[in-house]
């Protein structure tokens, strides 16, 4: 009996795990069905909060390197 529940043992810990095919929420990590991205709404709030910010940070850096790369360009047309 002993080597029996060895066995099975053995073969419940061989077998492989099987898993079912899932994403996490990209705001809070939870594990939610393949065919969707976030988890609920406040978590698509936060997320659409997250992707303005971003592109709003992203349009400020693209501003500043044009105005610089302006004031270089005036810079060196002057002669300085």
């Amino acid at each position: 009996m002993k080597n029996l529940k060895a066995s099975c043992a053995y073969a419940l810990a061989m077998a492989p795990l099987q898993l079912l095919q899932h994403k996490h929420c990209k705001v809070c990590g939870k594990a939610i069905p393949a065919s969707r991205e976030l988890c609920s709404g406040k978590c698509e709030q936060d997320w659409a909060r997250r992707e303005k910010k971003r592109k709003n940070t992203m349009l400020y850096y693209f501003i500043g390197l044009i105005a610089t790369l302006i004031l270089l360009f005036l810079l060196l047309m002057r002669g300085v």
